[in-house]
């Protein structure tokens, strides 16, 4: 870094990851985690949009990220409001002290008030905010009852939620008519996941440990767009198709399927009412 170093801040591009998850790292202590716990956890949640992460560049390269969610909150029965979730802030050291945080946060002010937004705040201790977050930015701390997430750890919640899935879609005729005469098998690649695969026939509808011997496809997909997905067939091609469009679903051997694809798409649409 030199004296003549001119930064600017931007919004997150998709060849920003590998760097961001990087410096994340490198400021928690390789704690943090790897890029596809970075996809999971903000790129692949509901209405993310890239005006949510903020980088900081300096000559070039990033050296630190902002991030932030806009949520709704209540602050009373009936009254709910949007507001800024914030966190995830680092600056690689030797860049600290250049009024990076100031920038990002005059960016994401401006597209805030632009976007209705009149309440920002994150997760932090009294200690800090009077410290960093009030001086630098005018916070005041409010004590908060905090919601407990669970993250999936392993396969077998997915796989009660796929078999819960297809005793319902067995019930209501779905699985015969849809998948009559179609039996498909889908190795599944899932983010922080052991391996699985898809098996689909008319008579059920199973996610099952282990790699398939023959897969008739390959997909790679986030175990937090799956969760999603199941509540139903249509709902599941919906979002693997959005995933594969925003390229966080990847599929292998979906040519050679196609025609089988296809039928199934069109008995899909026809039986939407019952999914």
């Amino acid at each position: 870094m030199s004296a003549t170093s001119k930064s600017r801040c931007r919004s997150y591009q998709r060849e920003d990851e590998t760097r961001i998850a990087a410096i994340l790292n490198a400021c928690h202590g390789n704690r943090w985690g790897n890029e596809s716990y970075w996809r999971w956890k903000h790129s692949l949640r509901p209405d993310f949009s890239p005006d949510d992460v903020a980088v900081s560049v300096v000559d070039g390269e990033i050296v630190g990220c902002f991030h932030g969610a806009i949520l709704p909150v209540r602050l009373e029965e009936g009254l709910d409001v949007p507001m800024c979730v914030e966190g995830d802030f680092a600056v690689l050291p030797e860049y600290r002290k250049m009024g990076l945080p100031r920038e990002a946060h005059d960016l994401a002010d401006k597209r805030l008030l632009e976007a209705g937004v009149i309440l920002r705040g994150g997760f932090t201790s009294q200690g800090l905010n009077e410290r960093f977050y009030l001086r630098q930015f005018g916070y005041i701390f409010a004590p908060t009852e905090t919601v407990r997430f669970v993250k999936i750890l392993g396969l077998d919640p997915l796989q009660e939620k796929v078999t819960q899935l297809s005793e319902r879609l067995l019930k209501d005729g779905v699985l015969s008519e849809v998948f009559k005469g179609i039996h498909l098998v889908v190795d599944v690649t899932l983010d922080q996941l052991p391996p699985a695969y898809l098996e689909m026939s008319e008579k059920s509808l199973a996610l099952v440990p282990g790699v398939a011997q023959t897969p008739d496809m390959q997909v790679g997909i986030s175990s937090g767009l799956l969760a999603r997905a199941l509540r139903g067939p249509f709902s599941l091609f919906l979002a693997v198709l959005r995933g594969m469009l925003s390229g966080s679903v990847w599929v292998k051997g979906l040519l050679r399927n196609l025609p089988t694809l296809c039928k199934l798409i069109v008995r899909l649409v026809k039986r939407r009412k019952l999914i």
